[in-house]
């Protein structure tokens, strides 16, 4: 599909314009049709999707046909792929158009729309209709008050360019207000945390370890636990045979850390209504969609969507892969090796289990909670499968109630295993006088209780002997990390440079 820039974003030179799946053009469809038309639109390479806030229409119960709560369900598995347009300004009244674009009305208009639409922002916002009451230039300073309003958006703006800005400011205001220090306090920047923290390490080897570090790379209130981990890699060779319906070849997965949200496979010798049939039945038992298409040779090419998800958080996404080794475990292709295998990883890594149980390994404990388990990546080329998955392991684990039996459970169907061992856990007692007073500084800043806990990702401090994390995000807030469109509260750093500051004089002020 042709693009084009609106801005700086690229979007699909024709867009879809979601106003007829409710309004004007005969009864509304459901949430759930509107909602597959366009997931439809999204795999055909639709980025570009236009609502507004009166695309309304009245359903057979009476109740009322929200155009953006269809969009809102419709591009939630891959908001942050597209480009999201709505209009405000306008309300039906009868058989007559009300225009208003008062201030006070574009804020309330806009507020309703990002809860409709279930996200936090809107990429195009503008007015439906010229309001004849309303100056230009007031609707225009309106929309740019909303803009610069409440949010910064850029990369590191929540993970970690801005806490680490906080963590500057709060020094510095410690230092202008004239708090007395009887302990040193050091600011540590690093750049390779997301690459091993190799940085840390060799900083380290100059510097003595402070008695006491936080590191605002989490969420509040105090993180004092970080689970380990381990990466395993199977790999077997499997014949896929050469008649019947049989799989030609898969793949599926970006990044080791990362829940899949697209997989795809190449099957011959299965007529397309049959497959059919088996996708919508594994849809309904999944969520995951399928969207089938003929190629060139005659074979034909599935392609399943999911949701993305950090491998940490496999619960948060929808795994595309797990769902399409189910799809391919029950449409009844020949008997050959290959087949053994699909049907093999798909009782060892059934789709839901987020836990580890099929792998043999599930397993919690009260203080750091249970493991998480995610398939992330798999590969046939026609003559070898790979697959490697993403763990993370409570305190509880070990190497031989985890490494060694994720590796015994795998060889039990012929697959050999590669793996680096385990990744120990970090564990700093929530009874420590250091994450109490950080505690307390959290609760005496924002009136909110709270309590330590565990995480499935690692911070810089995860080697340090008293290290934990604390700040900077807020656990209610999705502030998209990672993404291009990552943004930070500015109330939320302004609050956290008043945490931080406190900490540093109980802890340091001693």
């Amino acid at each position: 599909m042709n693009m084009r820039k609106i801005g700086t974003d690229e979007v699909s030179a024709i867009g879809l314009g979601c106003m007829g799946i409710t309004h004007a053009s005969g009864a509304p469809m459901s949430i759930e049709d509107g909602a597959k038309v366009i997931e439809t639109a999204h795999d055909l390479g639709y980025t570009l999707f236009d609502t507004a806030e009166c695309y309304t229409g009245v359903y057979p119960d009476g109740t009322t046909a929200y155009n953006e709560e269809v969009v809102g369900k419709g591009i939630k598995s891959f908001r942050n792929e597209i480009f999201l347009a709505s209009k405000c300004g306008v309300q039906h009244g009868g058989d007559h158009l009300i225009l208003d674009s008062s201030p006070e009305t574009i804020r309330k208009s806009v507020e309703g729309s990002l809860k409709r639409l279930g996200t936090d922002h809107i990429d195009l916002y503008y007015q439906h209709r010229i309001d004849p009451k309303v100056e230009p230039e007031t609707v225009a300073e309106t929309m740019a008050a909303l803009i610069k309003e409440g949010k910064m958006f850029g990369r590191g703006t929540a993970d970690d360019k801005g806490p680490a800005i906080a963590a500057i400011y709060a020094m510095r205001a410690v230092k202008e207000l004239g708090y007395p220090l009887k302990k040193n306090v050091r600011l540590v920047l690093g750049s390779d945390e997301e690459c091993g923290s190799s940085d840390l390490e060799y900083y380290y080897k100059k510097e003595v370890e402070a008695p006491c570090t936080f590191s605002p790379d989490a969420e509040f209130p105090v993180i004092n636990i970080e689970k380990g981990g381990m990466r395993g890699h199977f790999e077997k060779t499997s014949d896929a045979g050469t008649t019947g319906v049989r799989l030609v070849s898969l793949q599926a997965g970006t990044k080791l850390n990362v829940v899949p949200g697209k997989a795809y496979a190449e099957l011959a010798g299965m007529a397309k209504e049959d497959l059919k049939t088996c996708a919508d039945e594994t849809e309904q038992k999944t969520g995951v969609s399928f969207v089938l298409e003929d190629t060139e040779n005659g074979n034909i090419k599935i392609t399943a969507c999911g949701a993305f998800a950090h491998a940490s958080t496999p619960e948060m996404g929808n795994n595309a892969l797990t769902a399409l080794l189910q799809l391919l475990a029950s449409v009844g292709m020949e008997e050959s090796e290959l087949k053994n295998d699909i049907s093999f990883l798909a009782k060892v890594y059934p789709h839901g289990d987020g836990k580890g149980a099929g792998l043999g390994v599930a397993m919690s404990d009260e203080e750091s909670g249970e493991l998480t388990l995610s398939l992330d990546l798999m590969n046939y080329d026609g003559k070898t499968l790979t697959g490697s998955y993403d763990c993370r392991a409570p305190i509880c684990a070990t190497k031989e109630n985890l490494y060694d039996t994720a590796g015994q459970n795998m060889k039990k169907g012929g697959f050999s295993m590669e793996g680096s061992g385990m990744f120990p856990p970090h564990h700093v007692p929530a009874d420590s006088p250091f994450v109490q007073t950080l505690l307390q500084c959290y609760t005496d800043v924002t009136g909110k209780p709270g309590k330590p806990f565990a995480i499935g990702g690692g911070t810089y401090v995860h080697h340090l002997k008293n290290g934990v994390a604390f700040g900077c995000a807020d656990l209610e807030v999705d502030n998209r990390m990672h993404g291009a469109d990552e943004f930070v509260e500015i109330e939320c750093l302004k609050e956290c440079v008043v945490i931080f500051a406190e900490a540093i004089v109980r802890i340091c002020g001693e």
